[in-house]
């Protein structure tokens, strides 16, 4: 976990992870459609979604395009839950958009989630 508040929580998606940076932001409570979530929570989540992009921006190299993707399809997560993923610029075109999920890259993690964990701290208590 990399951040949470009283109604939104985000984690940095777990290994494998092929994109530097790939958050997955998830409300605290259950809901599997995006019209059970209150508008305090909808609202919530417009903010926490401007800070996530800034702090990629901000942390990340190279981001081109930061992706906001939810797709509730998973049979073992059927709950709201939002990718928030940044697309550099040297991010192979075949694997863009939706394709994201395709790409099996080298996980770019491994060698840099201690950096980007503390970089990811640091900025969102700063906007906090």
């Amino acid at each position: 976990m990399i951040y949470r508040d009283d109604l939104w929580q985000v984690d940095h998606r777990l290994e494998p992870c092929p994109v530097l940076g790939w958050l997955i932001a998830k409300p605290l409570r259950h809901v599997e459609f995006f019209d059970e979530l209150s508008i305090e929570e909808v609202e919530a989540f417009g903010r926490l979604q401007r800070m996530l992009t800034r702090a990629l921006r901000d942390i990340v190299p190279g981001v081109q395009k930061v992706y906001s993707i939810m797709l509730v399809e998973s049979e073992d997560c059927p709950h709201v839950h939002v990718h928030i993923v940044p697309r550099t610029e040297d991010h192979p075109a075949s694997f863009r958009g939706v394709r994201i999920f395709d790409f099996d890259g080298p996980s770019l993690l491994a060698s840099k989630s201690n950096e980007l964990q503390q970089s990811s701290k640091d900025t969102f208590n700063l906007v906090k």
